[in-house]
């Protein structure tokens, strides 16, 4: 498909480079299997935003949306820009390694082609709902996580 980021272009990014992703597609026929392969989608279906007052494809308590969504893969660690739809590149380096370490020694993290990372900053929501949020940050990335799924 046209429309896929490719690995070539995450390759030659630079450290602070913005990436522009294709339009998502909020409607289609696409089956799992070809979405699985979309990074534009997947990233917009964690947390891109859905409508013009803000909200997003997955829900948030209070509409606080403390999460941070990541891509880590052979090219490097992107952040996903959700105001613009697109990718930021932080890290040259390949993560997946340290990524696997993180996760108990999951071999299959650090083999696998591209790794969602959900990060939180809590005080989005702890701020309003004070230590209960941060339950609720936790409920957001189930939310945010079944919706990639």
């Amino acid at each position: 498909m046209t429309d896929e980021i490719g690995v070539k272009t995450l390759a030659r990014a630079a450290v602070g480079a913005r990436v522009s992703l294709p339009p998502p597609r909020s409607r289609g026929e696409v089956s799992v299997e070809e979405a699985l392969g979309e990074i534009s989608q997947l990233v917009w279906s964690a947390q891109g935003v859905t409508s013009r007052d803000g909200k997003r494809a997955a829900p948030s308590a209070g509409a606080c949306y403390p999460l941070e969504t990541y891509l880590v893969c052979a090219q490097g660690l992107f952040r996903y820009r959700i105001g613009d739809h697109a990718l930021v590149k932080v890290n040259e380096a390949d993560l997946r390694g340290a990524l696997c370490e993180a996760c108990h020694g999951q071999e299959f993290v650090a083999k696998a082609p591209v790794s969602l990372v959900f990060a939180a900053v809590y005080r989005r929501t702890t701020k309003r709902y004070g230590e209960r949020g941060e339950r609720y940050v936790h409920i957001d990335v189930g939310h945010a996580a079944q919706n990639v799924h």
